[in-house]
C-alpha cells in the first residue's frame, strides 16, 4: 500500500473517531437540561463541605478519611476543583462526567485496537461502550463521577500494561502501577485490575514464568490494602438489610441471577431502572433460580477447560467477570440486586465479544454486518437519548424507578421528599403514606412525614411519627433531633433538651444538631453555652448559615453588637435568601444605633412591621 492510501486511510479512520464522539454528544445533550437529584447529589454536591474550597485542611481530609461510605479521594478532588471555579453549577458537574466519557471511549478505542490489532473491533467495542443505554447512569449522574473516572485511569493502566507486554519497558510498567494507584485512589472497584492483567497475559499468549507472577505482586499488594480501605469505609456506612435475610447459598444463587441479569440488559437494555430491587419471594427459590448457578459454573469451568482454543471468548468473559464479581451482592450490601453503574467497566469484555462478532461477520457478509451493526447503534443511541431525560431531576427520576419497580418502598420515599421540596405536600404526604404501606418499619418514612405534617402544623400527628421512628430505630438521631425542634416549637423547652442531647450523643459529629441545641439554649437565655454550641458547629461545618445566625442571636443577647453583625453577615453570606438573617441583624444594628442599616436589612427581608414601625 502507497503512503498516500496509507494516509488516507488513517485520515478516514479519524473522522470515523471523530463521528463517534460527535455521536455519544448528541445522545448525551440531554444532560444540558439535567439538576442535581436528591439520591446522593446532595451529599456530594451541596451539602459536602469538603469541596467548598480547596484549602490544604480540607485537602488533608479529602484523603485521610471516608466520606459516605467510600474513600474516594480524587473523586472529591474532582468535585473541589469544579465547586472552585463554577460553584454549585449542575451543568459543569455534568459536562465533567461526559468529558471523561468520551475520553474513556477514546481510550476503549485504543486499547481494543492495540490488544486485536483491529480497527473495526476497536471501533465496534467503543461505539458500544459509547452508547449502550445501560452506561447512561454512570455518565448523567453526577454522584456517579468515580465510575467514570475512576475507568479513566484503569483504561490507561490496561492501556501501559498491553505496551508492557510488547516492548517490556520499565517506564511502561511503572505507568501502569502509577494509573492503577490513581483508580484506586478513584473508586475500590479498581482493585479487580491484577485479575485483568492475568487475563490480558493470557489473551496476548504471554509465555508463563516466574515475572508473569512477580510483575502483579505491586498490583495485588495496592488491591489488597485499597480492597481493605473499601471494605471498612461501607462496613461503617453501608446499609446491609436485605440479603441478611438470606443464607449463603441463597446469597449465591442471588449473584448467579444477578450475573445472568447483566448479560439479559446487555441484549436487551429495556426497562433500566435507577433500582433494581431483589425479586421478593415467599418460601424456597424457585426451580429456575436453582438452575442459573450451576450453568454458569459449568460454562466457566468449560471455559477455562477449552481457554487455549477460545482465547478471546475467555478473555470477554472473564474480563466482564473479574470486574463484576465483587459487586454480585455475595456480600450483603443494600437493597439492589444490580445496578446500571456496575456495568461501565465490566461491560467492555462484552463488548469486546460483539466486536469481535461483527468483524467475524464483516469479513464474510459485508453488507449484513453494516446493516446488524448499524440497526443496533440506531436503537440503543435512541434508547440512550431517551435514558438521559429521565436524570432531569429528582422527580422524574423516582417515578421512572415506581413506574418499573412499583414497590420499591425508597422511590416514593424520595419523590416524596422531593415533592416536599417543590412544595407540592399532597403529592408528598401520598408519596409518604404510599412508603408506609409498603414497610410500615421503614423508619425514614416516618421521620419524612413527620417533617410534612409539622410544616402543616399538625404538631400532634408530627410527633406521632417522630415517636414512631424513634420506636423502630432507636439510634436515628436525626428524628431526636426532629422531635427536639418540635418540642422547642411547641414551647416545651426542656423536655426538648434531651431529645437534642440525645441526638448528639449518636452523632458527635452532627453539625446540624449542635446549631439547633444552640437556638435552644438562646430561648432558654443561656447565651454563653449557645455560642459553645455554634462554635463547634461551625467548626465541624463552616458553611452551615444557620450556626452563624444562631451565634448572631446569641451574641446579640449578650449585647455584642459587632460580633452578631459579623455572625448575621456570614450567614447571608452563605444564604443571600436568609430572610430571618436580614431581619436579626436588622435588629442588631437598631439597637446599636444603625437605624439605615435596620431599615435596608428590613426592607431587603420585606419586614413591612418593622418598617412601618422603626422606618417611617
Amino acid at each position: 500500500m502507497t503512503a498516500k492510501r496509507i494516509t488516507a486511510k488513517r485520515i478516514t479512520r479519524a473522522k470515523q473517531v471523530f463521528a463517534l464522539l460527535l455521536l455519544t454528544v448528541l445522545v448525551f445533550s440531554p444532560l444540558l437540561q439535567c439538576g442535581l437529584t436528591n439520591w446522593d447529589d446532595g451529599v456530594y454536591i451541596s451539602e459536602n463541605q469538603l469541596i467548598r474550597s480547596l484549602t490544604i485542611p480540607n485537602l488533608k481530609l479529602i484523603f485521610s478519611e471516608f466520606y459516605f461510605g467510600n474513600y474516594h479521594p480524587f473523586t472529591l478532588l474532582s468535585y473541589a476543583v469544579e465547586y472552585a471555579l463554577f460553584g454549585e453549577n449542575p451543568s459543569v458537574f455534568h459536562l465533567t462526567n461526559l468529558l471523561f466519557h468520551l475520553l474513556n471511549v477514546l481510550l476503549v478505542f485504543a486499547f481494543i485496537k492495540k490488544i486485536s490489532g483491529n480497527f473495526l473491533i476497536g471501533f465496534f467495542t467503543a461505539t458500544l461502550f459509547a452508547i449502550h443505554p445501560m452506561h447512561v447512569e454512570s455518565v448523567v449522574w453526577i454522584s456517579a463521577r468515580k465510575d467514570v473516572l475512576y475507568t479513566f485511569f484503569m483504561l490507561l493502566a490496561l492501556l501501559q500494561y498491553a505496551s508492557y507486554l510488547q516492548n517490556f519497558k520499565y517506564k511502561n510498567y511503572s505507568l501502569a502501577l502509577v494509573f492503577f494507584l490513581f483508580s484506586c485512589l478513584s473508586k475500590g472497584m479498581a482493585v479487580s485490575l491484577p485479575l485483568l492483567l492475568l487475563v490480558l497475559d493470557f489473551l496476548l499468549k504471554r509465555k508463563f514464568s516466574v515475572k508473569v507472577i512477580t510483575d502483579k505482586i505491586p498490583f495485588f499488594l495496592l488491591a489488597l490494602f485499597f480492597g481493605w480501605l473499601a471494605f471498612q469505609a461501607q462496613h461503617q456506612q453501608v446499609d446491609m438489610q436485605t440479603t441478611a435475610y438470606f443464607t449463603f447459598f441463597e446469597r449465591v444463587q442471588w449473584a448467579g441471577y444477578a450475573f445472568s441479569l447483566y448479560f439479559m440488559k446487555l441484549l436487551l437494555p429495556i426497562n433500566l431502572s435507577a433500582f433494581y430491587p431483589y425479586p421478593y419471594l415467599s418460601g424456597q427459590l424457585p426451580f429456575y433460580f436453582l438452575l442459573i448457578l450451576p450453568v454458569l459454573v459449568l460454562f466457566i469451568i468449560w471455559l477455562f477447560y477449552r481457554a487455549k482454543h477460545h482465547r478471546k471468548l475467555f478473555f470477554g468473559v472473564i474480563f466482564f467477570s473479574c470486574s463484576i464479581v465483587f459487586v454480585l451482592q455475595i456480600l450483603p450490601i443494600g437493597d439492589a440486586i444490580i445496578a446500571d453503574r456496575y456495568s461501565y467497566l465490566s461491560f467492555i469484555g462484552l463488548f469486546y465479544l460483539c466486536g469481535n462478532g461483527i468483524h467475524w461477520l464483516h469479513e464474510r457478509f459485508s453488507k449484513t454486518a453494516i446493516i446488524i451493526a448499524g440497526s443496533i447503534v440506531l436503537l440503543f443511541s435512541f434508547f440512550a437519548f431517551q435514558r438521559v431525560s429521565v436524570w432531569q431531576n429528582s422527580v422524574s427520576l423516582w417515578s421512572d424507578v415506581i413506574e418499573k419497580q412499583p414497590a420499591v418502598k425508597i422511590a416514593y420515599l424520595n419523590r416524596g421528599i422531593a415533592y416536599k421540596e417543590n412544595k407540592n405536600y399532597r403529592q408528598a404526604l401520598a408519596d409518604f403514606n404510599q412508603t408506609i404501606a409498603l414497610d410500615s418499619s421503614y423508619a425514614m418514612a416516618y421521620n419524612h412525614r413527620g417533617l410534612l405534617k409539622k410544616e402543616a402544623k399538625l404538631f400532634g400527628e408530627a410527633m406521632a411519627d417522630y415517636n414512631r421512628a424513634i420506636e423502630l430505630a432507636p439510634t436515628y438521631y436525626e428524628a431526636y433531633s426532629n422531635r427536639g425542634i418540635l418540642k422547642r416549637q411547641i414551647g416545651d423547652l426542656r423536655e426538648a433538651m434531651p431529645d437534642l442531647n440525645k441526638a448528639l450523643e449518636i452523632n458527635p459529629k452532627f453539625a446540624f444538631g449542635y446549631s439547633n441545641r444552640a437556638n435552644l439554649k438562646n430561648q432558654l437565655k443561656e447565651f454563653e453555652e449557645a455560642v459553645i454550641d455554634c462554635n463547634r458547629a461551625i467548626e465541624l461545618n463552616p458553611y452551615l448559615p444557620e450556626a452563624y445566625n444562631n451565634m448572631g442571636n446569641a451574641y446579640g443577647y449578650l449585647k455584642n453588637y459587632n460580633k452578631a453583625i459579623s455572625s448575621y453577615t456570614k450567614a447571608i453570606q452563605l444564604k443571600p435568601d436568609y430572610l430571618d438573617a436580614y431581619i436579626n441583624r436588622g435588629k442588631v444594628k437598631a439597637f446599636s444605633g444603625d437605624k439605615n442599616g435596620a431599615c435596608n436589612d428590613w426592607e431587603t427581608a420585606r419586614a413591612y412591621k418593622l418598617i412601618a414601625k422603626y422606618c417611617q
